[in-house]
């Protein structure tokens, strides 16, 4: 009995032997010592310590960070091998303080106060005592902005994993509370915060009541967060439809603005593309608009002809108001012929009466 158990036991160890032997050889040591006391130790920028440092390591290359106030940082990059020691003496020489600024992935902009200092990963000299400002930015990630306070001969270490800005989106106005169509899709009111937006061309559209609607285009393909920050305005351009029915849908940018009967917006300066659709009408149709800064577009909707969408003039423009005010001019004696050169009317129809105006 003893024999078989001697026997059952000699033969676990044979194959626990060969995995324990494999699990020695996937660790090294990482020995860390310096030139100064109580100097601080990072190995790939975290925190492990005061030297003398000791780890077990996987096997590969380190990045070994050692400070002391008062002293320049000494970085090196050291390689672990397995079953082996690797030993580090950092010689630390006197300094004036600096910071250093590390990303993951590397290569984001370094702004200190607002100036650009260069990319990650990075390490900044002369730097003033006191709090500095700081934001880290690099395309297609989130923003990084923060604060650091920099003492005498200090050497901060600022170490930041960026977030994917893919799919993201942020919209906000002056004042808040604007409804937000993002391609043709009312997704709420500002300020906005949406995710999982398909990266591409996207139009926004901030529809506010009393204030001149806006329209932006932003293009998110190379996977950058989408941004759209409007200050609202109380002037702009009337547009009117006059649609036929009273089943019409009028939208702008995809954005429905009326439903049923004639429509009226004001809109901000800009192109927009107008869509009225109407089942009683028979059909739809869709026009790209230039807006001016200011003024008044007046459209009508011509079903029977394809259908079609006819612009009109203004009433100052038309022929028949400055027919009326001529004669009505003729007898006050008020009516300037620089006013009449500066409105500009439209050419008569054929067939009309010409007004001479005094």
């Amino acid at each position: 009995m003893l024999v078989r158990l001697l026997l059952t036991l000699g033969a676990v160890l044979l194959l626990l032997w060969p995995q324990r032997a494999d699990a020695q050889e996937t660790t090294g040591v990482l020995y860390v010592t310096a030139t100064i006391q109580r100097a601080a130790v990072h190995i790939d920028s975290e925190p492990v310590g005061e030297v003398p440092v000791t780890r077990y390591l996987p096997p590969g290359t380190y990045s070994v960070r050692v400070t002391a106030d008062g002293m320049d940082p000494f970085v090196r990059r050291v390689e672990v091998k397995p079953n082996l020691t690797t030993s580090v003496t950092a010689e630390l020489y006197a300094g004036g303080g600096t910071a250093e600024f590390v990303s993951t992935p590397s290569g984001a902009s370094v702004t200190i106060d607002g100036k650009e200092v260069g990319k990650t990963p990075i390490r900044v000299a002369s730097i003033a005592e006191g709090d500095h400002s700081y934001s880290l930015s690099l395309t297609g990630f989130e923003t990084i902005e923060g604060t650091l306070t920099q003492r005498k001969g200090g050497n901060p270490l600022t170490k930041h994993v960026l977030e994917s800005s893919r799919g993201r989106f942020a919209v906000t106005s002056k004042p808040a509370g604007a409804e937000v169509w993002l391609d043709g899709a009312s997704v709420g009111k500002t300020p906005l915060q949406l995710s999982d937006v398909p990266p591409g061309q996207h139009t926004v559209l901030l529809i506010s009541p009393g204030y001149a609607a806006v329209v932006r285009h932003i293009d998110t393909s190379d996977g950058s967060k989408g941004e759209v920050t409007a200050t609202l305005s109380d002037a702009g351009t009337t547009l009117k439809v006059n649609t036929g029915f009273d089943d019409a849908i009028v939208r702008i940018d995809g954005a429905t603005v009326s439903q049923g009967g004639d429509a009226e917006l004001l809109l901000s300066r800009g192109e927009y593309l107008l869509t009225i659709t109407s089942a009683e009408g028979g059909g739809e149709v869709s026009q790209t608009l230039e807006v001016p800064l200011t003024g008044t577009l007046l459209y009508k909707v011509d079903w029977k002809g394809g259908p079609a969408l006819v612009e009109l003039a203004p009433l100052v423009q038309r022929w028949t108001f400055w027919a009326a005010l001529g004669g009505s001019a003729a007898a006050a004696g008020v009516v300037s012929a620089g006013v009449a050169l500066a409105l500009q009317p439209e050419p008569l129809p054929d067939g009309d009466v010409v007004v001479t105006l005094p």
